[in-house]
């Protein structure tokens, strides 16, 4: 408690307490008390709410800025949208405008229409008229207008496509004449591919059309499963009476083509198939790296062997199937050699080039090219230079006029196919077709697989690796085992 008096207290006013209304001393004490008091509490409240409501004023900070935020996007929006609207409408106001003032000038006057507008009071009225002028206009001249662009149009393209035409032809002259004066590009085959089949025309005995029909009618009636049994096989295709034989009486001699020796699967899948029917089959041993002269002496002994010897106890008639070069080698032993001929009873060529191989050919004359195929022949695989020589076309023609052979003594079916698909053998094919025009299967031109005289079956669907590969490299559908008992049975039909 205070010793001083409250009521001898100094007043700023100079006024007593009692002048003041004060009540006695006592009473003035307790209100100064009160008032420091109420002060000194209100400031610690104030404090004591702050720190109670911080955690909540921080965590709220972020949701009050983006509600903030938010209000201020929308109001941006809103303006820019009101500016966008306003603006849209300004411009095709203006456009309007001027779309009306250029059609009024266009039928002659040389007022502007809002000139007119104003000196005219019925402004609807005159709308109306210049709309209707302009569409009369329109309606009359347009017509013209469209021909007379079809015409201009349809002439500058006739006039380009001319120029376009000269241009590459001129290009494709220049280059034919750059390729023809290149020993390493330049065409070597042009007048021999077909030379077989043109130079021999009344020996060709079929049509080949006719017998393609045919074959995919037989084709098709075995099992695609390739699970049916021999009595399937006999029901399907019977064979013909006169023969005396059926299946299980013939022994299938196997010859593979060049450098198939390498090729891991190679007839595997014909080879599988002839053994669960029980038919007889022998592989031949011929080196496919070797010249066709070497193979056929080799061919003519393995003939010889099968016809005087006995497969599983009973004497076998051959029917022979050459696939590639190794359908090149059996027709030089049937030609060569006179005492095979009785003893085969057909032979199915598969895509043999006895007229010659275009791509061989044009290896063959060049120096870069030839020097590459003749070192990996010789020192890579160690084969014969002669097993890709000897399929040149002038190589075939010498030993065609010396050996011809005899088709009148043994039954022979080819088989000529060629394919536009995409397969491992499309680069070779569009060579052959964009160099000469000439399908094939990617190895061998569809003409110069036929031999005069023969039947022939082509197709148009399979590449060279079809006759005897089931899958990959082979792209087709044809299975070699369905596709071989086929042909032997068309050619034994004959």
């Amino acid at each position: 408690r205070s010793t001083i008096h409250p009521c001898t207290v100094h007043d700023p006013m100079g006024m007593t307490p009692e002048m003041n209304g004060c009540p006695p001393a006592t009473g003035c004490m307790r209100l100064l008390q009160g008032w420091s008091a109420a002060q000194s509490n209100g400031a610690l409240l104030l404090v004591g709410l702050l720190l109670m409501l911080s955690p909540a004023l921080l965590l709220a900070a972020p949701v009050i800025v983006l509600a903030l935020w938010t209000v201020l996007s929308v109001i941006v929006v809103a303006v820019l949208v009101a500016v966008v609207v306003v603006a849209f409408w300004s411009g095709l106001a203006v456009v309007i405008v001027s779309l009306l003032d250029v059609m009024y000038k266009g039928l002659g006057n040389e007022e502007s229409f809002w000139t007119m507008a104003r000196r005219e009071s019925p402004l609807l009225e005159t709308l109306k008229k210049s709309l209707d002028d302009a569409y009369l206009m329109l309606k009359e001249k347009l017509p013209y207008y469209i021909e007379n662009g079809k015409a201009s149009i349809c002439l500058q393209t006739s006039e380009l496509k001319g120029d376009l035409a000269m241009a590459m032809s001129a290009l494709q002259t220049d280059l034919g004449k750059w390729v023809q004066s290149n020993d390493n590009l330049r065409t070597y085959s042009d007048d021999d591919i077909g030379w077989l089949v043109r130079d021999h025309p009344r020996e060709t005995l079929y049509n080949p059309n006719l017998s393609s029909r045919q074959f995919q009618a037989l084709y098709q009636s075995l099992p695609m499963d390739n699970t049916f049994g021999p009595e399937q096989l006999a029901g399907a295709l019977p064979l013909p009476e006169r023969c005396g034989l059926g299946w299980p009486d013939l022994v299938f001699y196997l010859v593979p083509g060049l450098f198939t020796k390498w090729y891991p699967g190679y007839m595997q899948t014909l080879r599988s198939g002839l053994e669960r029917l029980g038919l007889a089959y022998f592989f031949s041993r011929v080196n496919t790296d070797e010249s066709t002269l070497i193979n056929a002496a080799r061919v003519q002994e393995e003939i010889l062997e099968l016809s005087d010897g006995e497969v599983r106890g009973v004497r076998k008639r051959i029917v022979v199937l050459g696939h590639s070069k190794g359908a090149l080698d059996v027709a030089c032993a049937l030609a060569l050699y006179p005492d095979t001929r009785a003893r085969v009873l057909a032979f199915c060529s598969l895509q043999g080039p006895h007229g010659g191989a275009a791509l061989v050919n044009d290896i063959t004359h060049t120096k870069i090219q030839k020097g590459l195929a003749v070192g990996a022949i010789e020192r890579l695989l160690q084969g014969n230079k002669n097993a890709i020589m000897d399929l040149r076309f002038s190589t075939r023609k010498q030993f065609w006029e010396q050996n011809p052979f005899p088709i009148e003594e043994v039954p022979t079916v080819c088989l000529a196919t060629s394919t536009m698909g995409r397969t491992a053998l499309s680069t070779t094919i569009k060579y052959l077709l964009l160099r000469y025009g000439e399908k094939s299967d990617g190895c061998v031109c569809t003409k110069d697989a036929i031999l005069p005289g023969s039947l022939v079956i082509e197709l148009d669907d399979m590449d060279h690796c079809g006759p005897v590969f089931s899958k990959f490299p082979a792209c087709d559908s044809y299975d070699p085992l369905r596709l071989c008992l086929t042909l032997t049975f068309c050619v034994l039909q004959q």
